[in-house]
């Protein structure tokens, strides 16, 4: 069995598009692809969504929310969990979106329940070294489905000149990787 938060298609985005740092920008794409999915109206055709959000985490308003949070000067603050909480609501606040962010721990029941309430998540897991994060799109009987941003953590994002930037939408993990998915950024309907 094969749950989807959704019956439509799904955006799907590769962090490798991203202008700044593609091998760095796990994060703002995985919240760009789940604004998107969530209905957030992105309309700048020449700058992505994810350029957008990498950007916006270091401007002076989260900036400042980093440096109260005790995030030490310089840091990269799209790659901390905070920050992107607190862009995602502001985002969805001012497009009057009926959801909030926040981060809790993960489960596999909280994803089915999110799943079956019909929104997507953002996953923070220890597929590599630094840590990357990944949306999770829906579960099966035994595990969950991803839209990895960098392509396909089954074989270890193994890389060929016929990879397309695709290679990581709705991917069914392997459940022995399942041990590696750590916290959640869920949508709560307001």
């Amino acid at each position: 069995m094969i749950k989807l938060f959704t019956s439509g298609p799904i955006i799907h985005y590769s962090q490798l598009n991203n202008t700044h740092e593609p091998y760095a920008a796990c994060f703002p794409t995985s919240l760009a692809m789940a604004l998107r999915n969530l209905g957030y109206k992105y309309t700048d055709t020449v700058k992505g969504f994810d350029d957008f959000l990498f950007e916006l985490a270091a401007t002076d308003p989260y900036k400042n929310l980093a440096k109260s949070m005790g995030i030490p000067a310089g840091a990269k603050l799209h790659q901390y969990s905070a920050i992107m909480v607190a862009i995602a609501n502001d985002l969805m606040a001012a497009q009057k979106m009926p959801y909030t962010c926040k981060r809790v721990p993960y489960n596999l029941a909280t994803v089915r329940q999110y799943i079956d309430a019909g929104t997507i998540m953002v996953c923070g897991t220890y597929f590599t070294s630094s840590g990357h994060m990944v949306c999770i799109s829906g579960y099966t009987d035994d595990s969950v489905i991803l839209q990895d941003p960098y392509g396909n953590v089954n074989d270890l994002y193994h890389f060929v000149d016929t990879n397309k930037l695709d290679d990581g939408d709705k991917i069914t993990l392997d459940k022995k990787l399942l041990y590696k998915l750590s916290f959640l950024l869920v949508f709560d309907k307001k």
